[in-house]
């Protein structure tokens, strides 16, 4: 990962020195080994680093920022860190957490939301998701909307569970009817359903309920599940563990009276009636619901909010050439479906070819990732957004005037 321009590049480099040593140890471990190198002494000397570049310098510092202030430390560029990371990154982490609402202004101490943010165990742009998926929704639906913003900020902490989308698992395992308890949507129904509802991660909540229903009726058959239908059995079951440690934290942040709260008391308040709503502990820990248009709007506006320094905005054909980008001549031909600009960057960034919310052409995205291919930058994991809800997510971008008669607004 890139903290300069927020990109995933995978690459294939050389280990390091001290990494060497380390798998050198292993063939020693359980009694005397050789170790045979596949590369010459001369190339391990001149070419390998020392120690691999620390963890700490290519990782997005949004919850250590988020921790520190939580503790007292209102300025993270002045602790002393074992590896100071890069200030670039704490930059970006400063103002993601500012566009979260847990401080103020760069620099600043932390907010009652940013507190709030930092009692879940995850990523904050997560916790704030989980938050605003409780203050979007109706009375009827806000329990509903808790179960799958829990859910869907476990699947967006993980990778893609899907081991494969080229085949169509129903087609594959026609056969395999018989031993498999739960029927699981194939490849071309799951993009079916993010084309409907507007995003990809409401095609793995229906894989996440099959999960769970499989577990449900047999458990010990998790596994020949998970390969029957192209799924990643350890992706599933982490997805799984975080969804009930999430929901556990959410129960606890309402229960703890007498104390010292957990959480602002408007957001503890809409929390317990969310929960309450759906029976308590057991019910927030129940199967997760399946996405309807009116829930979905409510999860599509929460993802926003967590994300919204993540907006990408389509660009017409004829605002193509005056789009500055680096790519080759054969990626802007590929870009013509669906190119797009992000919000603090000026290359131009594409949508998977299966990418299900490419069919809907949507006028603004929201993306978890950019991955940067051999020729050009793929979105993953996008959700459609409304423009209406811009002004509301990017409120502290916005500088808010009575509207210009002239110049005539121009849209690209």
């Amino acid at each position: 990962r890139s903290v300069h321009s927020g990109l995933i590049q995978f690459e294939v480099d050389w280990i390091a020195k001290s990494s060497a040593t380390q798998r050198a140890g292993r063939a020693g471990r359980t009694g005397p080994g050789h170790c045979y190198r596949l590369y010459s002494s001369a190339h391990y000397n001149d070419n390998f680093r020392d120690h691999a570049t620390p963890d700490i310098q290519n990782t997005p510092l949004e919850a250590v920022v988020l921790q520190l202030k939580s503790i007292g430390v209102d300025r993270p560029d002045r602790f002393p860190f074992p590896t100071m990371p890069n200030l670039d990154s704490l930059r970006r982490a400063e103002t993601c957490l500012r566009l979260l609402g847990a401080v103020e202004q760069e620099g600043g101490p932390i907010t009652g939301v940013g507190r709030s943010l930092a009692r879940f165990p995850i990523n904050p742009r997560h916790a704030r998701m989980i938050m605003a998926s409780v203050g979007a929704s109706s009375p009827k639906t806000e329990g509903k909307c808790l179960q799958m913003a829990i859910a869907v900020a476990a699947i967006l902490s993980f990778e893609n569970p899907i081991a494969t989308t080229s085949r169509d698992s129903k087609a594959e395992n026609a056969g395999n009817d018989d031993k498999k308890q739960v029927a699981v949507l194939g490849a071309e129904e799951l993009s079916s359903i993010g084309q409907r509802f507007g995003g990809e991660v409401f095609a793995t909540l229906h894989l996440l309920r099959a999960y769970e229903e499989q577990a449900q009726a047999d458990s010990a058959r998790l596994n020949d599940f998970c390969r029957e239908n192209n799924l990643h059995s350890t992706i599933m079951k982490e997805i799984v563990q975080l969804k009930r440690q999430i929901a556990n934290v959410c129960t606890f942040a309402t229960s703890n009276r007498g104390q010292q709260p957990l959480m602002l008391e408007g957001e503890c308040a809409a929390l317990a009636r969310a929960i309450n709503s759906i029976g308590g502990k057991s019910g927030l820990q129940d199967l997760t619901p399946l996405p309807s248009s009116r829930t979905a709007v409510v999860i599509q506006r929460a993802i926003c909010t967590g994300w919204s320094d993540r907006v990408a905005c389509r660009v017409e054909q004829t605002a193509h050439n005056s789009l500055h980008s680096s790519s080759s001549s054969d990626a802007r031909g590929s870009t013509r479906k669906g190119m797009y600009r992000t919000l603090f960057g000026e290359e131009a960034v594409v949508l998977r070819k299966r990418c299900p919310v490419s069919r809907n052409r949507p006028q603004f995205v929201v993306y978890r990732d950019l991955v940067q291919g051999k020729k050009i930058v793929h979105m993953e994991c996008v959700t459609e957004i409304q423009a209406s809800w811009l002004s509301e997510v990017l409120k502290p971008l916005c500088t808010f005037s009575d509207p210009l008669i002239q110049p005539e607004p121009e849209y690209c």
